[in-house]
């Protein structure tokens, strides 16, 4: 997982708070064009958390970069809860899992996968293979790249972060290809957008679940830090600089509106139910592409028992939301 895609989500939702509906000339042009949510306020509301792999020289159409953090979060507020699920992107998934001859498809490829068949049908392939493999309605997407990462950590403030061991990755690859060697010892940080960013993407040491562990205790830091009455005012003077700067590196289906109803929700849900879990790899099995290639994907008999125990029993019911 390259980087954390809720932290852009939450820091959007909050941002939205600044906003009445009366003011919505003041944003930017073409940043609230995505259609009304009816979303009553109280049944689940499941989003896809999307980060891409893009760079700021990247010219190539968003919809071709590699999905490298897929988080799928869900909000019930009637039952108070907020649950999140990191979906590691080496996986592979069958593109119709009711065939048991289906293609099988990297998990960080799906987004290029569908862009190949049709451009800009990217981001609806992937959120569309997630669910079927899932067995959830996802209502909703927020796609961010690096910069938008690192600007909205930056306008928070930073992240605070504690680490029990140290990071060594002489091999970082810095944001133009190259190599920017990253070292945090163990001890409490407040790291900025770009060293949040790098914590969140090493994995040189361990590997993709242990990483996936780090970005839970990311969406913890930035929950924490967002409910700080100093932080929010910081963060609500920058919105409008911000949404200008970003609007090429964000695209997402809520509008703003909406946005503002969700962060409402969102932030009175307690930390205790703050529910976190992690596509890990006991809830696999191997198997083989048509290429002979061996690769692990999700187990169809497993996967309803980790989804109920992250979203509850009633996960695969249809949202609402139509």
């Amino acid at each position: 997982m390259r980087y954390i895609a809720l932290t852009i989500f939450s820091l959007i939702m909050m941002a939205a708070l600044s906003v009445p509906a009366s003011s919505a000339q003041e944003w930017p042009d073409g940043i609230d064009d995505a259609p009304a949510l009816n979303w009553d306020g109280t049944s689940r509301l499941t989003i896809a958390l999307l980060g891409i792999d893009r760079r700021p020289a990247d010219d190539a159409p968003r919809g071709m970069a590699r999905a490298d953090v897929i988080i799928i979060a869900s909000l019930y507020p009637e039952q108070a809860t907020l649950s999140l699920m990191h979906v590691p992107r080496d996986l592979f998934m069958p593109l119709n899992p009711t065939d048991p001859l289906s293609e099988m498809v990297r998990v960080n490829t799906l987004m290029r996968h569908g862009e190949q068949l049709q451009p800009g049908y990217g981001v609806d392939w992937l959120v569309g293979t997630l669910a079927d493999n899932l067995q959830i309605a996802i209502d909703r997407y927020v796609l961010v790249d690096f910069e938008a990462f690192i600007a909205l950590i930056d306008a928070l403030g930073g992240l605070e972060i504690s680490t029990g061991y140290p990071i060594y990755d002489p091999e970082f690859p810095d944001m133009n290809y190259g190599y920017d060697p990253f070292v945090l010892p163990a001890g409490d940080h407040v790291l900025s957008g770009y060293d949040a960013l790098r914590f969140a993407r090493t994995r040189r040491q361990d590997n993709d679940y242990v990483r996936g562990a780090r970005q839970m205790q990311v969406l913890e830091s930035i929950h924490a830090q967002l409910t700080r009455t100093n932080a929010l005012p910081r963060l609500l003077r920058a919105t409008p600089d911000l949404l200008r700067s970003l609007r090429d590196n964000v695209q997402t289906d809520i509008a703003l509106a909406d946005i503002a109803q969700i962060a409402y929700t969102a932030v009175l849900i307690p930390p205790e139910n703050i529910i976190t879990g992690t596509l890990s790899r006991e809830y696999t099995m191997s198997t083989f592409t048509r290429n002979g290639q061996r690769v692990n994907t999700p187990h169809p008999n497993l996967i309803p028992a980790l989804m109920s125990d992250i979203f509850g029993a009633d996960y695969w019911m249809s949202s609402s939301v139509p």
